[in-house]
């Protein structure tokens, strides 16, 4: 009886001692995570969660809606989370806070000044509630930082793009060149491609690394000669995985990406999810999942900086 209840008490004074002799990497004046998301979906406060796991110096800015306003100000972890400071909350620009914000909505909100203006840092790491960083997020990312626009290549040639661009849904962007290029359309809402296609066609105006780099960012979809494992090796994150494109990766391949990236079979398996229980509780029950399965594999390997509030550490008790 005295292990159960020295083992939560013993792992924080582990990572509490990793923690005292490394200073924070990042600049929060600097780097922020922005996740634009209008509903109330299962695997939101997870994300947001697992995202401060990897960057706890860093704010956490939630992009949300009059449809999920109740859910982002009172789920249990979101709250915790605010109360730390460690997340800012935002409405969406006007436009598209009411109603079902659609794919086509959502990418003609990012091609709008309004959306990049309200962005809380001059670099954002762009993470849709699909997403997953891996547990090499913190040195990944490193070399990305002096690019305007960094995604996942994808698996399939897009033609007003070419060899630039990459997936928008992970995506690390610079705010002054999102601003610039939004600038610079004035129909946006006769223009009907994705966003992340819309800024890549705008490559000569922006920073873009060669796809051999990005491929080491972020994956999404299968590579030509790259197999699950490889593709889950020494990158940021992921971003959605299983798709109905012949190019997706199905559940048992995304099963290979546990080892570098904990826990994302469970962002995966609860995609696209509405919590609809009470007081929110499978967002909960989601976390506490996590907790038990991949939260102590992340943690200790990874010996961040800059402070877990206690929204991680206190709860172990709890797995």
């Amino acid at each position: 009886m005295l292990c159960l209840v020295m083992w939560p008490l013993l792992l924080s004074l582990v990572v509490t001692s990793a923690v005292q002799h490394r200073q924070p990497e990042y600049n929060r004046s600097e780097l922020s995570i922005l996740i634009p998301e209008a509903r109330s979906l299962v695997s939101l406060p997870l994300v947001a969660l697992q995202a401060h796991t990897h960057f706890p110096e860093l704010q956490v800015q939630i992009l949300y809606g009059q449809e999920n306003d109740d859910f982002v100000h009172n789920e249990e972890t979101l709250l915790r989370l605010r109360r730390a400071g460690s997340l800012v909350l935002t409405p969406l620009p006007r436009t598209f806070a009411v109603g079902n914000l659609t794919k086509g909505r959502y990418s003609t909100m990012l091609k709008c000044p309004d959306f990049w203006e309200s962005a809380l840092t001059p670099k954002i790491l762009l993470v849709q509630a699909d997403s997953w960083l891996c547990n090499s997020a913190r040195t990944s990312i490193k070399p990305f930082l002096g690019y305007d626009y960094v995604g996942s290549p994808w698996g399939h040639f897009v033609p007003a793009c070419g060899e630039a661009g990459g997936n928008g849904g992970l995506s690390l962007r610079d705010k002054d060149a999102m601003l610039r290029v939004a600038r610079m359309e004035k129909n946006l809402e006769e223009m009907v491609e994705p966003e992340d296609v819309f800024f890549c066609s705008h490559a000569a105006n922006l920073r873009m690394p060669p796809t051999a780099e990005a491929r080491r960012f972020a994956t999404e979809e299968k590579l030509p000669g790259r197999s699950a494992e490889s593709s889950s090796q020494s990158i940021f994150g992921v971003h959605k995985l299983v798709t109905k494109d012949p190019n997706g990766f199905s559940e048992n391949e995304v099963a290979n990406f546990e080892d570098h990236c904990p826990g994302v079979t469970l962002m995966v398996d609860s995609m696209g999810r509405y919590d609809t229980s009470p007081n929110w509780r499978d967002s909960e029950d989601l976390i506490h999942a996590w907790r038990g399965t991949a939260l102590r594999r992340l943690v200790l390997a990874q010996s961040i900086a800059g402070g877990l509030v206690a929204v991680s550490l206190r709860d172990l008790g709890r797995s």
